[in-house]
């Protein structure tokens, strides 16, 4: 697993093969945003302390997307590092 994942917006294809270049040969991947819409399918109910953290989090990560064209995830703990 990378050490750093961009996640690009998917409107951004020239930031993805941009940033592709950037860190050829580092331990840095880069992906294309495939969310699409709520990911949320099912009916059972969260804890509304976990729901409300889970909005927040992915409301910042979509804004991150639309004003940056991306942000960055630390590997597999999708934990968000905002670049100036």
């Amino acid at each position: 697993m990378a050490r750093f994942i961009y996640v690009v917006d998917r409107s951004r294809p020239d930031l993805q093969e941009r940033l592709s270049a950037d860190y050829a040969g580092q331990d840095v991947q880069v992906v294309r945003n495939r969310r699409e819409g709520e990911r949320r399918q099912g009916t059972q109910a969260r804890a509304s302390e976990q729901r409300r953290g889970d909005r927040r989090r992915q409301r910042a990560l979509d804004e991150e997307l639309r004003t940056e064209g991306y942000f960055i995830s630390a590997g597999s703990d999708s934990v968000m590092i905002i670049v100036p």
